[in-house]
């Protein structure tokens, strides 16, 4: 549990709550435009983002304020936000990162699309994430992923490997993955969903010449729930 030190600290949770709570609503209500649902979170008075460490409070809530606004954008410039290139171009420009020339072509209609920062922070995930995610969106935001989820440990070695390859290295071109399909388990969510995952390409995304976030592209096919 977050221990909160000052009546700064206070203010500042209260001023975030608000906002963390509109932009959590605000999403859900686009994606269900879509067809897509989205629970904003579990309990509007017990938010996991109030548990968090006070360092992140502002980063994540500046992750998400981009999130939205894409999202929204999107959504005004009269495009589906399932449709993949649109959001990913729209969150890359807000970001304002540029993609390896040959990724957008390999990402499918179907895939699953991350973007994870420096910190291994998932900062953006299209609308197909959220077919195969019972969890509340809070929850995704706001709780560190081992808490979140359960694969074999072998496999969570190799995905790191690649993460800290891709970072390192400076080495600017798509990957392609070579790591088998693997199951991947809710541990705590509404449904304990499980499903088959394979993560087909890893690329990296630049700002100035350098590497700040990988794209990853997977494919996941929910197993049972």
């Amino acid at each position: 549990m977050q221990e909160i030190q000052t009546l700064n600290d206070v203010d500042r949770l209260a001023d975030f709550v608000k906002e963390y709570k509109n932009l959590l609503e605000r999403f859900s209500k686009l994606a269900a435009q879509d067809g897509i649902e989205v629970r904003p979170y579990k309990d509007s008075q017990n938010l996991m983002f109030s548990k968090m460490p006070v360092e992140k409070w502002e980063p994540t809530i500046n992750h998400l304020r981009k999130y939205v606004e894409s999202c929204s954008i999107t959504v005004q410039s009269g495009e589906s936000l399932l449709n993949n290139a649109t959001l990913v171009w729209q969150m890359l420009k807000s970001y304002g990162l540029s993609p390896q020339s040959d990724i957008m072509d390999k990402i499918k209609s179907t895939d699953v699309v991350e973007f994870y920062n420096r910190d291994n922070v998932q900062i953006f995930r299209n609308l197909n994430f959220f077919k195969i995610c019972s969890y509340s969106f809070d929850e995704i935001l706001s709780m560190p992923w081992w808490e979140l989820y359960n694969r074999d440990e072998e496999i969570t070695k190799l995905i790191f490997q690649e993460a800290v390859e891709l970072f390192t290295a400076n080495v600017k071109k798509t990957k392609k993955i070579d790591i088998k399909p693997h199951y991947l388990e809710e541990i705590a969510s509404a449904y304990k969903y499980k499903m088959e995952i394979v993560i087909n390409y890893i690329s990296p995304l630049t700002s100035d010449g350098q590497i700040q976030a990988a794209l990853v592209v997977e494919e996941a096919k929910l197993f049972s729930n």
